[in-house]
């Protein structure tokens, strides 16, 4: 139930028991930057602590929250 509100469909439309979803097109998802900052404010994690915790620099960090680059798979793992 959460997946369908999460992407505003219904639940017959996520098992595939519906052709189109009753509540119209899915949910944006947002920018990873955007994110990023949201999942850090709710877990109270500033950015510099994030940076203790992983390791990866914090010019890094800041250009995730920027946009102007996307993490990589090793990096979303740490």
């Amino acid at each position: 139930m959460k997946l369908a509100d999460y992407f505003n469909v219904t639940l017959n439309y996520l098992l595939g028991l519906a052709e189109d979803s009753a509540y119209g097109a899915f949910s944006p998802c947002p920018p990873f930057g955007e994110r990023l900052k949201e999942v850090c404010a709710e877990f109270n994690v500033s950015l510099y602590r994030l940076k203790k915790i992983t390791g990866i620099s914090e010019s890094v960090i800041r250009y995730w929250t920027s946009g102007k680059t996307q993490p990589s798979i090793k990096s979303i793992i740490k």
